[in-house]
């Protein structure tokens, strides 16, 4: 349609294919560099600010009204219509179902993968061995009196607590199945709002067979969300600014002294092992799974990664993901399915962080976990980190029931971990809460590029003949 591509050259070629074969529009050199440029320019602003006794708080306002605000105002739209067009343009419910269990096997098998990494370093590299028991005990107590005091973890943290696993998987189904999708999307749960799309997406494939005014909706909702697309590349324009002032505002709080002792090298597994995740083994699943150039793929996905580690929100960074996902290679229908429902369950870097975190916390506090206790962790993290929502600090919430499901396995109760641990790295996990979403819609990414052979796009002029042939039915 010409309206439609003047429109996409207005919105700096989003489907230029240029951009992704190596020759860069001039928005992409500024998204680019200029996100580069403010993670190093926030970072100094930060630490000069917090030597100082600035304050956080206006700089996260502005972050949040400049570019976390603009994303969530399109992300709940976009679930809505990019499920719905993805399933409608997949057709076939035996093809949609083989999507499905591909995507779960594949959101599964590199979650286990990176718990099973993180439990393997923590254990090796013992980063919390060597703490007095005096100083053990006092730096417990002042993360306990950090944690109660927290306005927003704390209520979390006690309500994931009396839950428990079970509650937290029930919850998950009755999002799945949600009483009322429009509260869903008010509500911000993504997960209601993907389980009405499939329901809607499906009825309207085998109704587009049917009835011709159902294959007029179906294209109204291709045209809506061609529209939230080109939004989409506006509000990515938006990012180095937005991402200056979220850094600004992290480091202003936390400041780079925090980054000392047991913590530092906490944090130092933590990254060593979303690295390992991020650069050698996605690329290796995705190289076993027929990508032939992994790493060239992650370069083209720099705009969703950048996005990702500056909001610390999965679902924030849908948007942009979808967008980029496309543009660097994969499918429009593997990503429309992929990528929503892998915003909610796909937690690689989540699942990973928990491990870590968790056996980090028993050895800091002098307790040693044997193999049973690790399989315990490395079971618990990846169930508890598909329900952790795709917001900030989801992860510290989830956490409190893989250290449940630990206590419960010890053979000395009396050795239970107690929940004000998690204090203890509450002031480092906004830095490490970056660096794991980023490594959690790389997961997405590469599953959606992974699956297209199973949702290839149709070429233009077979959609084109098929549509035409539809209408003249």
């Amino acid at each position: 349609m010409p309206g439609c591509d003047r429109i996409r050259a207005l919105a700096g070629g989003a489907r230029d294919p240029l951009s992704v074969a190596g020759h860069a529009t001039w928005r992409d050199r500024w998204v680019s560099w200029g996100s580069v440029a403010a993670l190093g320019a926030g970072v100094a602003v930060g630490q000069w600010l917090h030597g100082n006794g600035g304050s956080a708080d206006g700089w996260a306002a502005a972050g949040d009204l400049i570019l976390i605000r603009p994303l969530m105002l399109v992300v709940m739209p976009l679930v809505l219509v990019s499920v719905i067009a993805g399933v409608t343009s997949i057709g076939s419910p035996s093809r949609l179902g083989l999507l499905g269990g591909a995507s779960l096997i594949f959101y599964l098998a590199t979650m286990i993968l990176a718990c099973t990494l993180g439990a393997s370093l923590v254990t090796i590299l013992d980063p919390g061995a060597g703490v007095a028991p005096d100083v053990a005990r006092d730096l417990l107590a002042d993360g306990t009196t950090a944690l109660s005091s927290n306005p927003s973890l704390a209520p979390r943290i006690q309500s994931g607590e009396a839950e428990g696993l079970s509650g937290a998987w029930l919850n998950i189904l009755r999002q799945v199945v949600p009483g009322n999708p429009f509260a869903e999307m008010a509500n911000g749960r993504p997960l209601g709002i993907i389980g009405f799309a499939l329901l809607v997406g499906a009825a309207l494939a085998v109704a587009c067979d049917r009835v011709p005014a159902a294959r007029i909706a179906r294209d109204t909702i291709n045209g809506i969300y061609e529209a939230l697309l080109v939004a989409v590349r506006w509000i990515i324009t938006l990012l180095p600014i937005g991402a200056f002032c979220l850094v600004v505002a992290t480091v202003t709080r936390t400041g780079l002294t925090e980054f000392s002792g047991p913590i530092a090298k906490y944090m130092g597994v933590v990254a060593l092992g979303l690295l390992i995740h991020a650069f050698i083994l996605l690329p290796l699943v995705a190289r076993l799974g027929g990508v032939a150039h992994p790493w060239a793929f992650m370069h083209r996905c720099r705009a969703a990664l950048g996005t990702a580690f500056v909001t610390s929100s999965s679902s924030a960074t849908l948007p942009v993901t979808l967008e980029t996902s496309v543009e660097a290679g994969a499918s429009r229908r593997a990503t429309n399915f992929v990528c929503p429902l892998g915003a909610t369950v796909n937690m690689d870097g989540t699942a990973l962080y928990e491990a870590v975190a968790v056996v980090f916390l028993f050895q800091f506090m002098g307790i040693e976990l044997g193999m049973q206790e690790l399989v315990v962790v490395v079971i618990t993290a990846t169930l508890a980190a598909i329900g952790a929502a795709g917001i900030p600090s989801a992860g510290l919430v989830t956490m409190v029931l893989v250290i449940g499901a630990v206590n419960t396995s010890l053979a000395d109760p009396a050795k239970a971990l107690p929940l004000g641990a998690i204090g203890l790295i509450l002031g480092v996990d906004r830095i490490l809460d970056m660096l794991r979403t980023s490594v959690n819609v790389w997961g997405d990414l590469v599953g959606a590029r992974l699956l297209t052979p199973l949702a290839p796009d149709e070429p233009p002029g077979d959609a084109n003949q098929a549509t035409t042939g539809a209408a003249a039915a």
